[in-house]
């Protein structure tokens, strides 16, 4: 009888907790891979709204939302996903003077999924030149980032 027991536990218990850190894995994969394309999103308006307003980033997603009214409903869900503070930035011209490549320009951060990290120890951050990466909430910092302890982005001076 004891063996049926074991039995029982190893065909049921087991199985069913491995099924449930694969959905908890998969659910976060489909976070991960939401925040991403939203950062995307918002990668190329920011870069269009730059093109039309001399390099600058909007002050706000709000400027974004009344430069492309059309798409109010995406880019309410990226106000609700992401804090945003690429007020006063500049996209990065790749051109130094003389018409050749200035490789020593740096992307900033602009934006990052306030979401995903009340969720994981991660988030998406997107940066000036249309990319975003996954950092750590600890190397946040170093991005010129400071998360409070209620989540409230606080810009370095």
């Amino acid at each position: 009888m004891a063996n049926m027991k074991y039995l029982l536990f190893s065909t049921i218990l087991i199985p069913t907790f491995f099924i449930n850190s694969t959905i908890a894995d998969d659910k976060m994969k489909a976070e991960i891979k939401l925040s991403r394309n939203l950062a995307k999103t918002l990668a190329l308006v920011c870069m269009v709204y730059a093109g039309d307003n001399k390099d600058n980033y909007p002050n706000s997603i709000d400027d974004i939302i009344k430069y492309d009214p059309e798409n109010k409903k995406l880019y309410m869900k990226i106000k609700v996903r992401f804090e945003y503070f690429g007020k006063g930035k500049k996209y990065p011209s790749m051109w130094g003077p003389n018409r050749k490549p200035d490789m020593t320009k740096k992307a900033e951060a602009v934006a990052y999924d306030k979401i995903l990290l009340e969720k994981s120890d991660s988030t998406v951050v997107l940066f000036t030149d249309g990319h975003n990466e996954i950092h750590k909430a600890d190397k946040l910092k170093s991005l010129g980032i400071i998360i409070k302890k209620d989540k409230k982005l606080e810009k370095l001076k």
